[in-house]
């Protein structure tokens, strides 16, 4: 899997988690969690929040996603990085 590391700002542990899982599902399938497809979508290519650790004022958030998501498409892996979670908020 993929590793991303996004900053992400939050008042507390449980906010940073359901930010950083909006993030994980924003940039990997972009439809809502409880429409999208059971099987290999939701196991294999939905992004999953791997780590969250605490920074000065933020947090740091491992969300990890398949490559199958982007392929060998280069565009492809750099808007599955910045993407819409650039512009969410509290994230970047």
């Amino acid at each position: 899997r993929l590793t991303i590391t996004y900053r992400i700002v939050a008042a507390d542990a449980g906010k940073v988690q359901a930010r950083a899982g909006a993030v994980a599902l924003e940039q990997t399938v972009e439809i809502p969690r409880d429409v999208g497809p059971k099987g290999f979508v939701e196991e294999v290519i939905l992004g999953r929040v791997e780590e969250v650790l605490p920074l000065a004022r933020a947090f740091a958030a491992r969300i990890g996603w398949s490559p199958e998501s982007c392929g060998d498409d280069l565009p492809q892996l750099l808007n599955g990085m910045f993407g819409n979670a650039s512009i969410m908020a509290g994230s970047g």
